[in-house]
C-alpha cells in the first residue's frame, strides 16, 4: 500500500479517481499486489 500512498500524495487526480472509482481502486490494488508478489516469488 506504500506505493499507492505515495502516489496519493503526489497526484491529486489519481487520488480522486482511486477513492471515487471502486473499479479503478481494485485494478490498482491488483496490479500493486501482483507486482509485489512477483518480486517475492522470483
Amino acid at each position: 500500500m506504500g506505493i499507492v500512498a505515495q502516489m496519493l500524495n503526489e497526484n491529486t487526480e489519481f487520488c480522486r479517481n482511486y477513492l471515487d472509482n471502486p473499479d479503478f481502486m481494485n485494478f490498482i490494488n491488483q496490479r500493486v499486489f501482483q507486482s509485489a508478489y512477483n518480486s517475492v516469488v522470483r
